[in-house]
């Protein structure tokens, strides 16, 4: 159990020392618990409201997370417990997800339909935006984000039901070069007709794997593009997989069932 006074915690990370972070929305901080000392620590966010959602740790042990009610990201440095914060271009973008690349470049989505976009903070301090869609047809809610080993992007698309990817090599901001949007194979979902792709992790194979909430199915994709995708019914009817899916260190892939109060467990062979 959390201490009284924590609230909400969302996604997981794991630093190089072991030490496990997450951010709170309704508690409007990031915190923190050592499995050493089993002692929690938390820090409110400056900006009030600003609702931290996903979080990523970059190789110098920076937390990165992304403001989702504020329209910005968040770094916090756990050494001096200083927090800086970036504001997108683009207004009510709802940041999301986020990740960080193989250069410490910092990725994130812009979650609102009416803004759709994978935006990219740089080591240089830059931020940049890059399209998905030239226009906007409604039902695109970039979600959870993640870099392959080739260091492409790739990111879930919500109620459109499909995964979107950005070849780095062909990347300009501003644009949408070099993304490309792959539907995959539906079912009657465990809860309606429609999709809802949200979890996303790349396994040490090059497999791309996510999750569908409303269909009830999680799947993979290779990140070579040369192959189709294998889609799967989570094993619990009703389960809504959503947005929590990661690769451990085994190559087994892990997500929440959240409906169904439940972890569940991919063996990949």
């Amino acid at each position: 159990h959390l201490p009284a006074g924590y609230a909400q915690p969302l996604f997981l990370a794991f630093d190089k020392q072991g030490v496990l972070w997450f951010p709170m929305p309704m508690d409007n901080s990031i915190g923190m618990y050592n499995l050493s000392s089993h002692t929690y620590q938390k820090w409110p966010v400056p900006t009030a409201g600003a609702g931290p959602w996903d979080l990523a740790i970059d190789s110098n042990g920076i937390i990165w997370f992304t403001e989702h009610y504020t329209n910005k990201i968040g770094r916090f440095d756990p050494v001096t417990h200083s927090f800086s914060e970036i504001s997108t271009p683009s207004a009510n973008s709802e940041p999301y997800g986020i990740t960080i690349d193989h250069s410490g470049n910092v990725w994130f989505t812009e979650n609102n339909s009416s803004v759709a976009l994978i935006a990219e903070y740089t080591v240089q301090n830059q931020l940049l935006e890059y399209k998905i869609r030239n226009s906007f047809d409604g039902g695109l809610t970039p979600h959870l984000i993640t870099v392959d080993p080739n260091g492409n992007i790739w990111w879930t698309e919500g109620f459109v039901g499909e995964i979107g990817e950005l070849k780095i090599a062909q990347a300009l901001p501003g644009t949408n070069n070099g993304v490309t949007e792959y539907s995959y194979p539906k079912v009657v979902g465990c809860n309606s007709n429609t999709s809802h792709t949200s979890g996303i992790a790349v396994d040490s194979n090059g497999l791309v794997w996510f999750d569908d909430s409303l269909q009830c199915t999680f799947g993979s994709f290779p990140d070579s593009r040369k192959g189709s995708f294998t889609m799967n019914s989570t094993p619990t009817s009703y389960s809504h997989p959503h947005d929590g899916l990661i690769v451990d260190s085994h190559n087994r892939i892990w997500f929440d069932e959240e409906f169904a109060n439940k972890l569940a467990r991919v063996t990949n062979t």
